[in-house]
């Protein structure tokens, strides 16, 4: 693949995992860009699987020293100056990925592209655009009535993780109502912790423009 510089190219690389319960990880879209490069796993199948893809990936890549990225829920994210260094820095990802038991299907790889898009949001020339119509949806949604949906709401919240201060320990009630041994129960902490990133999201967006890596 030729690379012109000051573009912005992305490659797509789906892996798969099978844990311990017989359920599939399908994680999907890798993305290769000159300054820029996203490593986004999306996980399926399962109620907890989420957190066993965070636990599973961000544990075999701390193990293995991988390059510097940034990881939220289901997302690695990593980045470069150059072509090679971001091709170099994949590479290294997807080896630490395949001795830790993930498999890439090379004949599923898409790609190049100029932008990427996933959540709702839009990855373009190192930066992430958020659209207000995101924002609204979000600002809008209701509280969750179960696991799976209030797992479902932490997922894109997630996204949010490094534009917000305490945002662990905001969320922190909410990850305990999706707990395998804890029965679903939503009460005022959950509510509180509820309204709390919501607003915390709006006023993230105030402060402008989102970029990603060193940039930040």
């Amino acid at each position: 693949m030729e690379w012109e510089d000051g573009a912005r190219l992305f490659s797509v690389v789906p892996t798969e995992r099978t844990i311990g319960n017989g359920h599939k990880l399908k994680h999907r879209k890798f993305h290769l860009n000159i300054r820029k490069s996203f490593f986004h796993f999306y996980c399926e199948g399962g109620q907890t699987l989420d957190e066993v893809a965070q636990k599973d990936s961000g544990t075999a890549l701390e193990q293995r020293e991988a390059p510097e990225y940034l990881q939220y829920i289901d997302d690695i994210i990593l980045w470069g100056n150059t072509a090679e260094e971001v091709f170099e820095k994949g590479k290294k990802i997807v080896q630490i990925l395949l001795k830790a038991g993930f498999a890439i299907k090379q004949s599923k790889v898409k790609g190049p592209a100029q932008e990427i898009q996933f959540s709702g949001i839009k990855w373009q020339d190192g930066h992430r655009q958020i659209p207000m119509d995101v924002i609204n949806k979000i600002t809008a949604m209701s509280p969750p009535t179960s696991k799976k949906e209030t797992q479902a709401f932490l997922g894109i919240v997630g996204f949010w993780r490094m534009h917000i201060p305490n945002h662990n320990l905001i969320i922190s009630s909410l990850y305990q109502v999706t707990w395998k041994k804890n029965d679903f129960k939503w009460g005022p902490e959950q509510q509180q912790a509820f309204e709390q990133i919501k607003r915390e999201i709006v006023h993230a967006v105030a402060l402008g423009p989102v970029q990603a890596g060193q940039d930040v």
